[in-house]
């Protein structure tokens, strides 16, 4: 499995890293971080440094929850300072059990265009259902 740190607003980064081993299992590679209002930039960016530095020299992936956010802009800060360290946001339970079952290569283009593959991926499985016909719903096995 993947390294990965979550960054994100309260505690939303530890409710779906319980989820997520909820699905998986114990994820030792996964790590869950929060920030409060009281928390500054700076104090996420050092926070979010120490994190990626527990895994040495390792590729860990940082996943925040909002592209616009606070917690994005204290790991954009960061990531520049790190070879092996990829950076995604809009942080759901989809994305995250994808980034940990994908196992990074040593190639920085290919790990590139897998976690894309994996971004899009998990942005397709966001549906407004009211507006999908009856034999779209889920069947008996809960397929779409």
């Amino acid at each position: 499995m993947n390294h990965v740190v979550l960054l994100t607003h309260g505690e939303f980064s530890k409710g779906i890293a319980q989820s997520c081993e909820f699905v998986l299992g114990n994820v030792p590679d996964l790590k869950a971080l929060s920030i409060t209002m009281e928390t500054s930039m700076e104090q996420a960016a050092d926070m979010l440094r120490e994190a990626v530095e527990l895994f040495g020299n390792q590729q860990v992936i940082v996943v925040t929850d909002m592209a616009a956010g606070s917690t994005t802009q204290a790991a954009l800060r960061i990531i520049s300072e790190y070879e092996n360290v990829y950076l995604l946001t809009g942080l759901n339970l989809g994305l995250l059990i994808g980034l940990l079952m994908t196992d990074l290569t040593d190639q920085k283009e290919e790990n590139i265009k897998l976690l894309k593959s994996i971004a899009a991926q998990a942005k397709d499985t966001i549906l407004f259902l009211n507006d999908m016909d009856e034999q779209k719903f889920p069947d008996q096995d809960g397929e779409l």
